[in-house]
């Protein structure tokens, strides 16, 4: 398998090679290293030589450092790279140009505006296809939640978790979140047999999402230790299930690719990778050509 790491050379970039330790050793990393240009002063057309080859030095002993880190946690290096400019948007011009199965970074976790414009790690999830697993700081990596919505794109998550990464002896849990009844027109819920049919319907299709996710499992002969069926807000249930019941690694699919709706609102993977301060893995759907 194949991934890519990418690092600033910040203790917190390496905090995701530390947690990605404890759930793959079949793995090929190459490293990338983006020298950020956007501090540089603006009238300076192009920067000047010496602050070149400052940077350029740092860039190589990330990247040296990066080298002797994998290898320590038993892992293959692969290529070492280094680029200049804007890092999210190097490393999605890196990823559209070699295919990976995984991309591995740390998020410092912005906070307010600076995580409303978007962080690089939402950046990288908005706009690439791969699996990218962010990591805010050191877990003990043995509680997994995977998130469940019975939708493609959530089975297509889940399935590519399961052969990315080794769940063996972790401590497995599914959540899947229904439609709170408080937000139907009141119109609808005070017919009471059309209400009481949707609540029936509601409920078996809940079921059928665990049943479908328990499933997935045991084709890796694994098994859940607990599952949760909930009412609410997605994102803030699922927030708060991470946080009570102290969550190492969220998994989760992506749905909308849409700028706009992405931009003012926010998808629920999205929410859950700015608030939490879990590992979270977030699979893109399957890319299809139109």
């Amino acid at each position: 398998m194949k991934a890519l790491f990418c690092t600033d050379g910040s203790e917190i970039s390496f905090y995701a090679l530390d947690n990605l330790e404890n759930y793959c050793k079949e793995l090929t990393i190459d490293v990338l290293c983006v020298i950020d240009w956007h501090f540089y002063p603006m009238y300076m057309s192009y920067p000047e030589q010496d602050f070149i080859n400052t940077y350029d030095e740092m860039a190589i002993k990330v990247l040296d450092h990066a080298s002797k880190t994998i290898k320590e946690k038993g892992l293959n290096v692969g290529e070492l790279k280094k680029a200049w400019g804007s890092a999210s948007e190097e490393i999605i011009k890196h990823t559209k140009k070699t295919k990976y199965e995984l991309i591995i970074l740390g998020s410092h976790g912005k906070k307010g505006i600076k995580s409303w414009l978007g962080s690089v790690s939402r950046q990288i999830v908005n706009n690439s296809q791969d699996p990218v697993f962010v990591s805010k700081e050191t877990r003990p990596n043995k509680k997994i939640l995977l998130t469940a919505d019975g939708s493609e794109n959530s089975k297509f998550a889940i399935k590519k978790a399961l052969s990315l990464l080794n769940f063996k002896d972790k401590d497995i849990q599914i959540i899947t979140v229904m439609e709170d009844i408080t937000n139907l027109p009141l119109e609808i819920t005070s017919n009471k047999e059309w209400f009481n049919d949707y609540l029936k319907k509601r409920n078996c299709f809940a079921q059928n999402v665990l049943r479908d996710t328990n499933a997935m499992l045991k084709e890796h002969n694994l098994k859940a230790k607990n599952e949760y069926t909930l009412i609410g807000s997605p994102s803030t249930t699922i927030i708060d299930t991470v946080e009570k019941e102290k969550i190492d690694l969220v998994v989760m699919g992506s749905r909308s690719k849409d700028k706009l709706s992405e931009f003012l609102l926010g998808s629920t993977s999205k929410r859950v990778l700015e608030k939490v301060k879990s590992t979270v893995l977030i699979v893109s759907p399957p890319h299809t050509e139109t």
